[in-house]
C-alpha cells in the first residue's frame, strides 16, 4: 500500500493538478480568492470570481519563478538539458524504429520515454511505496523527506546485473524528478494574474497554459443543461516564465489539451477542433487545414449501432447512481433489481426520446430530487418562434381589420422588454386598426397573431387605418 502525502491545504478546493515538463513545479487551480464585489442593485457582497492558478515548487532550493532575477537565468540550464534530452529522445526513437524494422521486440516495445507527467485524473496527493527499491508501478524512490524518480515510463524490477535489451538506452538517460516533501505545503505560489474563473492548467516548455472564462448574465444565453455556452467565452492564456508576463493566445477556447511531447496543442471552439503549436499564438491566416490547424471533422464518418449504444448508456447511468448516490443504501431501493427490471425494455426502444423516457423512469425508482437525464443525439428540429404585438386586438368587421385596444408600453431601452408599438417613431394609438401584416391582409379567420408566426425578433410591416376622427 503506497503512502499518501498532502501537498496542498485547500481553502475551498484545489483542482486540475499537472506537472510542468521540467519537473520543477506542480501546477493547479484553486478556489481560495475572497475578493468581494458590491452588488449594483442591492446592498450586498458577492464573490463572482474566486479562482487563480497556482504552483508548488517541488524542490526546496528552487527560487520564486515570478520574481525577476537579473543575475540568474531560471530556465537557461534546464533549457539546455531539455534540448539535450530531446536530441536523446530523437536518437532513441530512431534506434527503436531501426530495431522494429529488423523484427526485434516488435510486440514488447515499451512506452515512449518522454511520456507526459500530466494526468487529468490526478489529485493533489502523491502515492508511492515507501521503500528505496523500484517497483512495478514506476521508478520512484522515497524516504521521509523527498521522492526521487525518473520522468519516464514504468520499469519492472530486474535482478542485479540483468538488463532489458529491448528497452532503448534513452530510458537510463531520463532526467530525475525530485520532490522535497518537507515544507512543501509552504511552497505554494500564486500566478501574478487577476483572480477569475479558470478551466484548467497545463505546463509546456517555459510556459504554463490555462483557460480563463468571462462572467456573463443568465439572460445572455439560452438556458442549457451543459457548458457549451462557455465555448464562446473562454480565452487560452499563457504565463511566460522567461518574460515574466501573461499573454493571450486564443479567444473562444472552451477546452484544450497538450500532446505527450508537449509540442502540439488541440483546443475546442464550439463544435470545431484546432491543432496549433503549444504555447504559441496561432496565425490568423486562412487556407488548407494543414496550414491553419483546423481539423476537418466533416470527413469523419462513424457507424452507430443505437441498440448497443443505448445498452452501454443504460449500464453507465445505472452504475453512476450506484457509486455516487448520496446514501449507501440507495434509499432502501433494491438497485440491482431495478437494473434487471428495466434493462430488458431497451429492446423495445426505437428512438432516442424513448430511451430518455426509460432513463427517467429508472431513476424515478429512487424517489429523489435532482436526478436528471438530458442531452443526447437529437436531430435538430425547426423552431417557429411566435411574434407578438403586446396589444389587445379585436376583430372589427366594419373597419375590415383588428382594432388595437390597450397595449403594453414596456421599456424602450431594453430590447427584451420593449413594446413594438411603443418604439420611438412608431405612431400607433389605441383605436387604430391593423389591416395587414407584411402585406398579407387579415380577415375574420386570419388574425395578426397567425401572420406573426416565425417573426419574433424580426422587423415587420403593419398596414394601419387610423381611428375615426370623432374618437380623437
Amino acid at each position: 500500500q503506497g503512502a499518501i502525502y498532502t501537498v496542498t491545504k485547500p481553502v475551498l478546493h484545489d483542482v486540475s493538478p499537472t506537472f510542468d515538463p521540467t519537473g520543477r513545479y506542480l501546477y493547479f487551480l484553486s478556489y481560495r480568492e475572497f475578493n468581494p464585489v458590491y452588488d449594483s442593485l442591492q446592498f450586498d457582497l458577492g464573490f463572482p470570481w474566486g479562482m487563480r492558478p497556482y504552483l508548488v515548487t517541488l524542490r526546496a532550493d528552487l527560487p520564486n519563478p515570478f520574481v525577476p532575477h537579473p543575475d540568474l537565468d531560471l530556465n537557461g540550464d534546464d533549457e539546455d538539458e531539455d534540448d539535450e534530452h530531446d536530441e536523446q529522445a530523437d536518437e532513441g526513437a530512431d534506434e527503436s524504429a531501426a530495431a522494429d524494422s529488423e523484427g526485434d521486440a516488435a510486440d514488447d516495445e515499451p512506452a515512449a520515454a518522454d511520456e507526459s507527467l500530466d494526468d487529468e485524473d490526478a489529485t493533489a496527493h502523491f502515492a508511492a511505496a515507501p521503500t528505496p527499491a523500484q517497483s512495478a508501478e514506476g521508478n520512484v524512490q522515497a524516504d521521509a523527506n523527498y521522492f526521487e524518480g525518473a520522468k519516464s515510463a514504468t520499469d519492472a524490477e530486474k535482478p542485479d546485473g540483468e538488463t532489458d535489451d529491448s528497452q532503448p538506452e534513452l530510458r537510463n538517460k531520463a532526467p530525475r524528478l525530485r520532490i522535497d516533501l518537507d515544507g512543501i505545503e509552504r511552497r505554494v505560489l500564486a500566478f501574478p494574474v487577476p483572480d477569475g474563473r479558470y478551466g484548467r492548467i497545463i505546463g509546456v516548455k517555459n510556459k504554463a497554459l490555462f483557460t480563463e472564462f468571462s462572467i456573463y448574465g443568465q439572460l445572455d444565453t439560452d438556458e442549457e443543461w451543459d457548458d457549451e455556452e462557455d465555448e464562446e467565452h473562454g480565452t487560452l492564456r499563457a504565463w511566460n516564465f522567461k518574460e515574466y508576463r501573461s499573454e493571450s493566445l486564443v479567444d473562444g477556447c472552451g477546452w484544450f489539451d497538450v500532446s505527450r511531447n508537449g509540442k502540439k496543442l488541440v483546443y475546442r471552439n464550439g463544435m470545431r477542433l484546432r491543432v496549433i503549436d503549444a504555447g504559441e499564438k496561432p496565425s490568423s491566416s486562412s487556407g488548407h487545414p494543414r496550414k491553419t490547424g483546423w481539423i476537418d471533422l466533416g470527413r469523419v464518418k462513424v457507424a452507430i449501432d443505437p441498440q448497443s449504444e443505448w445498452e452501454q448508456m443504460f449500464r453507465e447511468a445505472w452504475r453512476l447512481q450506484r457509486d455516487q448516490f448520496w446514501t449507501e443504501d440507495m434509499s432502501e431501493v433494491d438497485w440491482s433489481h431495478v437494473h434487471d427490471r428495466y434493462f430488458p425494455l431497451i429492446g423495445r426502444v426505437s428512438t432516442r426520446s424513448e430511451f430518455s423516457d426509460l432513463m427517467w423512469e429508472m431513476q424515478g425508482e429512487l424517489g429523489t430530487s435532482h436526478a436528471y437525464e438530458f442531452g443526447g443525439d437529437y436531430r435538430p428540429q425547426p423552431r417557429y418562434t411566435q411574434g407578438y404585438l403586446g396589444a389587445a386586438l379585436t376583430w372589427d368587421a366594419d373597419a375590415g381589420g383588428y382594432r388595437i385596444g390597450d397595449f403594453i408600453m414596456g421599456d424602450p431601452w431594453d430590447m427584451r422588454h420593449s413594446s413594438p408599438l411603443a418604439d420611438p417613431g412608431v405612431k400607433v394609438r389605441p383605436g387604430d386598426v391593423v389591416l395587414a401584416v407584411n402585406g398579407q391582409p387579415v380577415d375574420a379567420t386570419t388574425s395578426p397573431l397567425e401572420l406573426l408566426v416565425n417573426q419574433a425578433g424580426q422587423d415587420v410591416l403593419l398596414t394601419l387605418a387610423p381611428r375615426p376622427a370623432e374618437e380623437g
